[in-house]
């Protein structure tokens, strides 16, 4: 497993699906167990949401936007962009101090069948790049297409080099 929980934030508290590279879900229990707040945030919830070292929490949701909150449940910044559908794929937060997800995107026709790894400063929600998967048969020429390039499966970090690897 040290491949690949070397890319992860050391410090985070859950830095990627259940809480990392082993998938155990163990967190350690703090607090009471009490609902702290609620806060709605779009559509449905199918991600796991990913905990920085602060405390602030990374999801996304079905209506198409990925979203950070603070400690508090306050929305700290939102990504929203025409062609995403959803996420359901849970993302990581790299040792570089970037946040890594997961979308799935329709084309420009319409077609769900395109996905993006995308790189983003947790702190601003500013992107610093995107990578699009595409499909390798064209849906409107072949009705039998198989569209297979979105992405469904969680965000893995590993360290090559000295640079983060997205798995």
């Amino acid at each position: 497993v040290a491949d690949f929980t070397a890319g992860l934030a050391p410090d985070a508290l859950y830095p990627s699906y259940r809480g990392g590279a082993a998938n155990r879900g163990h967190v350690p229990r703090t607090g009471t167990g009490a609902k702290l707040w609620e806060t709605p945030i779009g559509g449905l919830i199918w991600m796991s949401a990913v905990v920085d070292r602060e405390g602030n929490l990374y999801t996304g949701h079905a209506d198409g936007e990925f979203v950070s909150l603070s400690p508090e449940g306050e929305v700290r910044w939102r990504i929203h962009d025409e062609q995403m559908l959803y996420m359901d794929s849970t993302g990581a937060l790299g040792r570089d101090g970037y946040l890594y997800l997961a979308s799935t995107d329709v084309d420009p026709r319409g077609h769900q069948n395109q996905g993006r790894i995308w790189k983003v400063d947790p702190a601003t929600g500013d992107i610093q790049w995107t990578f699009w998967g595409r499909h390798f048969e064209d849906p409107e020429t072949n009705p039998e297409a198989h569209l297979s390039s979105f992405f469904e499966g969680n965000v893995s970090l590993g360290e090559e080099n000295g640079r983060v690897t997205v798995y």
